[in-house]
């Protein structure tokens, strides 16, 4: 399942706050894995990787390095820099 799906069912299933659920999801999973100082933030110096959500927990757009690589507003979508990479 998509981890919005995760998020939207976490929050709805435990009560807990958005912020809880999508720190679940995230900054949970980073300090787990080592790796909180670059990922699982959005503290200066961390990856550019996040995702924009809508108020109901459904993805609007997907970043990576900072680059737009999928938004909801106009189907699948990847950046040229991602193109050259794949």
């Amino acid at each position: 399942m998509p981890l919005d799906e995760c998020v939207r069912r976490f929050k709805r299933y435990t009560g807990c706050s958005v912020v809880e659920a999508i720190e679940a999801a995230s900054l949970h999973c980073a300090q787990a894995l080592g790796i909180d100082t670059r990922k699982g933030t959005l503290e200066v110096g961390a990856d550019a990787d996040f995702v924009l959500l809508d108020d109901d927990l459904f993805v609007c757009s997907t970043y990576l390095a900072g680059d737009l690589v999928w938004s909801a507003a106009t189907g699948s979508h990847v950046s040229r820099r991602m193109q050259r990479a794949i």
